[in-house]
Parts: C-alpha cells; structure tokens; sequence
C-alpha cells in the first residue's frame, strides 16, 4: 500500500527569477480561462466531463501555432493548467453534495491563480549545491529558459523517483514555495514491544466537560450548545444567562498514544 504526502518548502528566487515565475503562473492562467471558455462551448451530449475537458487539453499543440507565448511554458505544466478545471468542478460538486450553493466555474483573476504544477519531469533538485540548508531547484521553460532557484531544505526528501508532481505558487506576501507531491510506501505497523517512548505522541481528546463559574457543577461536553443548536440549548440549563461560563477540561481527555517515530 503507498500513501502521498506534499512537503513545502521556501524557494529563495532573485529578481530575475520571480519575474520569470510570476510570467509563468500568468500565461498558464490565462490559458485556464480561455480553455474553460472552449469547454463551455462543448455540449454536454459529447461526451462525459472528463472526456470533454480531456478535447479541450488536446488542442494544446495547435493553440501552439498562434499562441507564442505556449511555446516557453513546459508541456505539462500547460496540461495540468487545463486538467484543473476538472479537480476544480470536483471540488464544487463535493461541496454542493454537502448542500452549498457551490455556483459553477468561473474566470480566475490574477490573485485567484497563483500556481502551476509540473508532473514529474521539467524539473530537478540538487541538494548539495548552495551553503548548509539550501539545494538548487532547476526549473525548466520559465520562459522559454532552464533557471536555478536556490531552495532551503529544512527538510530531506525522498529520491526524485518517488516525486509524482511539483507545484511552484506564490503566497499572499509575495514569496515562493515548491510543493513536492511524493508517493511512498506506508511503512509497517510495529509491534507494541518493539515501541520506544520516544517513539510516542500525546494525542488531546478535546473538552469532557464544561463548567459555569459560579457553580461546582459539571455538564458533559454534549449538552454545551455548539452554533445555536436548539436541541443543545434546551438542554443547558444556563443558555440565555451571562453566567461568565468557562471551559474546564479532565484530566482524563489526554490520552498518550504511542507510534512510529
């Protein structure tokens, strides 16, 4: 059994590379706009929406042809452009089985697209260039042109074998990050003897009771009104008072549980 996991990690671009990068993630949005227009246009009898969104990917090689600009940007860094509007209206139709009124698909501003996604290959990481603590993340196509964006390893990562995707986004403050997406196998479960302490974690139930102030009485957690339940209040016999209620917590509602390091 294999399980994923995306680690990030801060990139250290200079002026030229952030320039590259913030060129990059424009033409790859606007590419989202105008694919989610042409599929717009597909009836739905043509196919399923996988289907649909699948024919307006493949008209990337001839959009190439009169659209410069597609031609310095990586193959599946384009792809997975218009593979999103797919993982999107997933994302919609997981929140109106919910019952939200989710709406449908629309045109991404700039501050609405702040990434792009290479699959596998365009890009590699040297980790032992740089001083202690930083790599060199090679990126190619930004541009038209192969950069080397310094990039702090806080962490180790796995061999590049095991990285399925990395996405390259720029946060709300203006710095950028490189999420990896790795796909590993899930380790063994230990036998309970083989288990150090130092191999275990503190693991906090949460509040058991609570407790009004002016009282030594105890409620259970069940009868505190959680967003104006009706059926919660008409249990707490001080809804509707200023009692200065506080939250109390047991002792028994930490529980050590103990696993792999």
């Amino acid at each position: 059994m294999t399980y994923k996991y995306s680690p990030r990690y801060a990139l250290n671009p200079t002026d030229e590379h952030d320039e590259k990068l913030s060129w990059t993630v424009d033409v790859v949005r606007q590419l989202y706009n105008d694919r989610l227009k042409r599929f717009k246009e597909i009836p739905e009898d043509e196919g399923t929406f996988r289907q649909r969104v699948i024919k307006v990917r493949d008209e990337l090689p001839a959009m190439k042809d009169w659209w410069d600009d597609l031609n310095d940007v990586y193959s599946t860094v384009l792809q997975n452009a218009v593979m999103r509007i797919r993982q999107n209206k997933r994302s919609l139709q997981e929140f109106q089985q919910k019952g939200y009124d989710a709406g449908e698909l629309q045109w991404k501003a700039p501050r609405e697209y702040i990434s792009f996604t290479y699959n596998k290959k365009g890009f590699e990481l040297d980790k032992k260039s740089g001083p202690d603590g930083y790599g060199e993340l090679t990126l190619k196509k930004e541009v038209g042109d192969t950069i080397h964006v310094p990039i702090r390893l806080h962490r180790d990562l796995p061999d590049h074998e095991s990285v399925q995707q990395l996405t390259i986004k720029q946060d709300a403050t203006g710095e950028w990050f490189a999420t990896f997406t790795i796909k590993v196998e899930t380790p063994p479960k230990p036998d309970v003897e083989d288990i150090e302490p130092d191999g275990c974690v503190g693991i906090d139930l949460g509040i058991l009771t609570t407790s009004p102030t002016q009282t030594p009485a105890q409620f259970p957690a069940s009868t505190f009104p959680t967003n104006g339940s009706a059926s919660n209040e008409s249990n707490d016999p001080f809804h509707g008072k200023n009692t200065g209620r506080t939250t109390g917590r047991s002792n028994a509602s930490a529980l050590q549980t103990c696993t792999s390091a």
